[in-house]
């Protein structure tokens, strides 16, 4: 394990796969009797839901731990990689000097200099004290849509905010972006062939096909948990009803049949059950229907819209988009319809597209609370919230990449 800056001592311990770095302040006195703090790194990667089998890509093979903070200067950063990991999890300490309320931050990056795990807290770090600091490893880059070319094109991201790519780079308009099980395809729509059109394409924007092939609008792609098939919604009976049809484009059926418009769906974890919007009863509400349409259940019962509904892959809890509260807000749900939680409560701001980290432990969504429309992050329970992409033009649509 390489390190850059004097320490006390390094041991290695125990952890699971996708990770948890944090940070303990303890005090150690220099051979010229200055005291100074000891921030001790614990790297882990914790198994979480339908994560524990995945590998670290070979990007985040060697990882730097960066840790900077008011008084820390220069910045202190060390290296992780997988020879030093005991039973998935890797400590070091590091010397720094201790200092009263100020604000520690530790950021893990892969070799590219992109960020997949952060952590930031305001505390005391004096000597003879403990802190910590959560910075979890998540992997994956995120997908939305952004209109800074002028229309809405499909950019990758990496946590952070950095490394910011145009997939498409096509002067038509492409959006709602969703990621295959797996993070090596991603569906989105597209006009470029003259209507909306469901596209599927490498991870990196290569190897670009029509799914759709029709004259009617076909909009708003989810994968299957499997993998195996894409529900989207198409007006091609009049109304926009809710299809599905295998991953290759085969095999088009209808689920929904209905007078009114029905719309984004999103599948639970099983693969059995449909959450969508629909307009059936009048105003926009959130209902559930079996993986074949039948037994359609209402959820919400609101004269203000729901929308968007966003499967948990972890607790089966259901986000969606809520004008409840006058502006739209990001609500949580059972799946009885019950146990409703405001988690952004900013009347100030519009928040909407709420979407998982795939193992359910971050969740990202659109607002507009720093002007522009631009992705931002919470936890499940609505706290830590941050500007991801902060852009002056509008970023919208989120979708978090599975890890291979």
């Amino acid at each position: 394990m390489k390190n850059h800056h004097p320490v006390a001592s390094s041991v290695v311990t125990l952890g699971g796969l996708l990770g948890v770095l944090w940070a303990v302040g303890c005090s150690t006195q220099s051979p010229g009797g200055d005291a100074y703090g000891t921030l001790r790194l614990a790297v882990s990667w914790p198994a979480a839901s339908g994560v524990s089998a995945r590998r670290i890509p070979a990007a985040t093979e060697t990882l730097r731990i960066r840790v900077t903070g008011s008084g820390i200067s220069p910045e202190i950063e060390t290296t992780v990689t997988r020879n030093d990991v005991v039973n998935d999890v890797a400590v070091v300490e590091l010397r720094v000097p201790p200092g009263t309320a100020r604000e520690v931050s530790a950021r893990a990056l892969d070799v590219s200099g992109a960020a997949v795990g952060f952590g930031i807290e305001t505390t005391a770090v004096a000597a003879g004290e403990t802190t910590k600091v959560a910075v979890e490893i998540f992997g994956g880059r995120i997908a939305f849509v952004s209109d800074r070319d002028g229309d809405p094109e499909i950019y990758t991201m990496a946590l952070d905010g950095s490394l910011q790519t145009n997939l498409t780079a096509n002067p038509k308009n492409e959006v709602t972006p969703s990621w295959a099980p797996g993070g090596a395809k991603l569906a989105f729509c597209s006009d470029r062939d003259g209507n909306n059109e469901i596209y599927v394409a490498n991870a990196d924007g290569t190897g670009l096909a029509n799914l759709t092939l029709s004259t009617a609008s076909d909009t708003s792609p989810t994968w299957t948990p499997d993998g195996a098939k894409i529900l989207f919604v198409s007006n091609s009976v009049g109304n926009e009803e809710i299809f599905s049809m295998n991953a290759n484009g085969s095999n088009q059926v209808r689920l929904t049949l209905n007078s009114a418009s029905d719309g984004h769906p999103t599948v639970s974890p099983d693969g059995k059950t449909i959450a969508f919007e629909s307009l059936r009863d009048g105003n926009w509400e959130i209902y559930l229907m079996g993986i074949d349409g039948t037994g359609i259940t209402r959820l919400t019962n609101d004269p203000a819209s729901d929308r968007e509904p966003a499967w948990s892959p972890a607790d089966g809890r259901i986000l969606f988009a809520s004008r409840r509260d006058g502006d739209y807000e990001i609500y949580s749900m059972d799946t009885s319809g019950g146990s409703l939680v405001n988690l952004t409560n900013s009347p100030a701001s519009q928040d909407r597209s709420p979407a998982w980290e795939p193992s359910g432990r971050r969740i990202l969504f659109t607002s507009d609370r720093d002007g522009a429309d631009d992705i931002h992050i919470m936890k499940p329970d609505g706290t830590d919230v941050r500007n991801v992409s902060s852009e002056s033009h509008a970023n919208s649509d989120p979708s978090w990449q599975p890890w291979n």
